[in-house]
């Protein structure tokens, strides 16, 4: 579990830190916000998953929220192209399931890191 979300974090920080890079060259400064917000919780996801920092759990299931309405959308665009003969369902169940997947794990290191009360 702690391999597979460390890599799906990485590849997510990789992936927004280019988001950001390229609305930031294209002018659109206020946009450039939401990817590194997106960059700021996985880091924090990082954090808490390998022990470097103590922090509260809130931006994990913000994140994990965050994957779920991400895998939503995908679902949204699969379905909306299955009758399109090209195959661009594919496009949006795949990326979903990733999503979906990063979710619940992240809402796994999240009731980990919660101490009983």
């Amino acid at each position: 579990m702690k391999i597979i979300l460390t890599i799906m974090c990485a590849c997510i920080i990789l992936f927004g830190g280019g988001c950001a890079v390229l609305l930031a060259s294209s002018g659109v400064g206020g946009l450039i916000l939401l990817p590194l917000a997106i960059v700021a919780l996985n880091l924090a996801v990082l954090a808490a998953l390998h022990g470097w920092a103590d922090m509260p759990v809130w931006p994990l299931y913000l994140l994990a929220g965050v994957d779920f309405v991400l895998a939503a959308g995908g679902g949204v665009f699969a379905f909306s192209t299955l009758n399109d003969p090209s195959g661009l369902a594919t496009l949006g169940f795949l990326p979903g399931l990733v999503a979906v997947i990063k979710g619940y794990l992240t809402i796994q290191v999240a009731r980990k890191m919660q101490k009983p009360e």
